[in-house]
């Protein structure tokens, strides 16, 4: 299928968030990604560089997490420096530079309940060493629908600017911060998009967008890659507390430019 770029560039600009529904990431490449994520979780990393953070590595009733995982494994950094990802990116973001700066394994466990929960957020919030032009490339590596605990948009929400704190997405108490949302953003304006991604296709979002995602009900764990880059427009803010990412941004293992024009 060739996809309508200028439609989905359209959609992003408009919406705050765009679903590329072609999948774009060869299905041996997933499956080999997914083969290696019992060494990830044991520690084994064959790249020779653990994540910057595990999140309840192995907790099978609530949502797990590592950071900067392309750094630790082979198969996940082969993953997400696919050059057709990068290439799709830049059609729909507009940009000529597309560059990773971290990287995120989720997988959450079926049947979790609220402890499945992604609470209502914007990446912005915790992006504060960041300035201009920065986003998140959404990588299901299953078929995804609400009934997996999918993202959930909120259109358009990336057009407000909330003179309020935006729970974190560590705040699994999301019928409370809805409330909140509701009585702060334009009236009627709080309508979740649940999408639907076919595993290898991909969503991108807009660092102000407002997101989460609920319980996985499905009888399967739900395994995704967010992806954090910036474009050429995105300015690194050396005066504030990067979490030692800014640091790694000449290193091409850590800092990997997936796309680029002249």
């Amino acid at each position: 299928m060739s996809e309508n770029y200028q439609a989905l560039a359209q959609q992003y600009q408009q919406d705050g968030f765009t679903i590329h529904p072609t999948p774009i990431i060869p299905a041996e490449m997933i499956e080999n990604a997914v083969a290696n994520i019992p060494d990830i979780i044991a520690e084994k990393y064959d790249m020779g560089f653990p994540p910057s953070r595990r999140w309840n590595v192995g907790d099978r009733k609530k949502v797990q997490k590592m950071d900067m995982v392309h750094r630790c494994n082979r198969a996940f950094f082969d993953l997400v420096t696919h050059p057709p990802l990068g290439e799709a990116v830049a059609k729909i973001c507009g940009a000529k530079r597309i560059q990773i700066w971290d990287t995120q394994l989720f997988i959450k466990p079926p049947q979790g309940g609220d402890n499945g929960n992604i609470g209502w957020h914007t990446d912005e919030v915790n992006w504060y060493w960041w300035s201009g032009d920065v986003f998140t490339i959404w990588l299901p590596l299953c078929d995804v629908s609400e009934r997996e605990g999918t993202l959930a948009y909120i259109p358009a929400s990336h057009q407000n600017d909330l003179e309020f704190s935006i729970l974190d997405g560590y705040d699994q108490a999301m019928e409370k911060a809805e409330q909140d949302l509701k009585q702060k953003l334009p009236k009627d304006s709080f309508n979740p998009v649940y999408v639907e991604i076919p595993k290898g296709a991909f969503a991108v979002h807009h660092k102000k967008l407002i997101h989460g995602s609920r319980e996985n009900a499905s009888d399967n764990a739900r395994i995704c890659v967010a992806i954090t880059v910036r474009t050429e427009h995105g300015i690194p803010v050396f005066d504030k507390d990067d979490m030692g990412h800014l640091e790694h941004l000449e290193n091409p293992v850590f800092s990997p430019v997936i796309h680029y024009e002249l």
